[in-house]
C-alpha cells in the first residue's frame, strides 16, 4: 500500500493557492478516495492497548486528504480541527477520524490527543487532532465504517479527487 512521501510535495498548497483564485471559488481541496467511491482499509494498533493477536489487528477505512477537504465537502468537525499545511512530513504524524471510529476505540474518552500505530506495534505513531461527522462512504444504504484520514503531506497517495466548492452552480465553471 501507497505510503508516501508526496511525489508532489507542494500538491496541496499549489490548489488552495491557483484553484482557490478562480472567481467564484469558496473552498478546495483534495482527498484520495470520494464519498461511493470506495476506500482503502489499514490496520493499526491502539497505543495503550494490549498488542492484538495475529490477523485480529483492528482496523478502519483509511483515505489521505489536503486541507480544507472536510470543510469544502461540509463534513462538519465535531472535535478538534482539519488538516492544515503545517502538517507535513517533518511534523508529528496526525490523523483526522470519524464519529464512529472515535465512538468504537475510545467511546467514553476524548479521543484528541489518543494514538494509533500504523501497521502494527512497530508502525509509524498517528496521533487524533480532529473528530469528524460520518459519512456514508460506501453508499447511502451501507451503514457508515471506522474511517481514518492522514494529510497528504505525511502519507500521500498516488491518485487524489480535487473537491471544490463555488458560490454558483458548479457547472458554471465548465467549458461551454
Amino acid at each position: 500500500i501507497y505510503n508516501g512521501p508526496p511525489g508532489l510535495p507542494r500538491f496541496c498548497q499549489d490548489i488552495g493557492e491557483h484553484v482557490a483564485a478562480i472567481p467564484g471559488v469558496v473552498s478546495v481541496g483534495a482527498v484520495a478516495h470520494l464519498p461511493f467511491e470506495g476506500n482503502a482499509g489499514r490496520g493499526f494498533q491502539v497505543e495503550g492497548r494490549p498488542p492484538a493477536k495475529p490477523g485480529d489487528m483492528p482496523g478502519a477505512d483509511y483515505s489521505v486528504a489536503c486541507p480544507n477537504y472536510f470543510r469544502t465537502m461540509g463534513i462538519p468537525i465535531l472535535k478538534g480541527r482539519e488538516f492544515t499545511h503545517q502538517d507535513s512530513l517533518s511534523a508529528p504524524g496526525v490523523i483526522v477520524i470519524n464519529e464512529t471510529m472515535a465512538r468504537y476505540f475510545w467511546p467514553k474518552e476524548d479521543p484528541l490527543g489518543r494514538a494509533i500505530l500504523l501497521g502494527g506495534s512497530s508502525g509509524p505513531r498517528l496521533t487524533v487532532v480532529g473528530v469528524v461527522g460520518d459519512v456514508h462512504h460506501l453508499g447511502l444504504d451501507v451503514p457508515v465504517r471506522r474511517q481514518f484520514f492522514r494529510p497528504y503531506m505525511q502519507g500521500a497517495w498516488p491518485v487524489m479527487n480535487l473537491v471544490v466548492r463555488t458560490a454558483s452552480a458548479p457547472g458554471t465553471f465548465t467549458p461551454r
